[in-house]
């Protein structure tokens, strides 16, 4: 007797769940995923991951073209087809074109990150994207690890990202190596960057 019971419950569970409707059990997920989004912390640069940017990207007031033959200006901003600089820029409209494009590598890294992060991660983080680009950090075994909650792995990550042209650079390396620092240590390093 008790095992039929406990096989009609049985039965009566599965014909339960066969009775929901998909479209709200689409919904119920969509609401978890709308509740985990508004819990999510939004977190922005600091003034310190900012100056740590410009320290490695250093102003240039004319165009010019970077180690993989890209044409760049101001505080390592990448001139996109359609976009005309006068012969010159001033430091001002260079820290206003980097705001800028430091806004969008913001909202990748929040998008995107799935875990908490300290400040100095989150600026290492956008530091990187800024230099490596958006779809090559969405795509990365960095975040895929860091979203694991591997956050040491992740770290490990930085070194990958040290090539132009598949060649590496040095120049890169140490970049990488300090914002692995930061990210690790909270350590905003980078006055003795062209020292060997």
């Amino acid at each position: 007797m008790a095992h039929e019971l406990t096989r009609r419950g049985f039965l009566e569970t599965i014909g339960a769940l066969i009775l929901l409707n998909p479209l709200e059990v689409l919904a119920q997920r969509e609401d978890n995923r709308t509740k985990a989004l508004e819990d999510k912390t939004v977190y922005s640069i600091s003034q310190r991951g900012v100056d740590f940017i410009k320290h490695f990207e250093k102003f240039m007031a004319r165009p010019y073209l970077d180690a993989g033959g890209k044409p760049h200006i101001g505080y390592g901003h990448l001139i996109k087809k359609g976009e005309h600089f006068v012969e010159r820029i001033s430091e001002r409209e260079g820290l206003a074109l980097l705001r800028k494009d430091l806004a969008r590598f913001e909202r990748v890294i929040n998008e995107y990150v799935e875990v908490n992060l300290s400040q100095p991660q989150y600026d290492s983080l956008v530091s990187l994207t800024f230099n490596i680009g958006e779809n090559a950090f969405c795509r990365s075994t960095l975040l895929r690890k860091l979203n694991d909650e591997d956050y040491a792995g992740a770290a490990g990550q930085f070194e990958v990202w040290n090539k132009v042209r598949g060649k590496v650079s040095e120049g890169l390396s140490r970049r990488r190596a300090r914002e692995k620092n930061m990210f690790l240590n909270g350590v905003y390093d980078f006055k003795n960057y062209f020292c060997k």
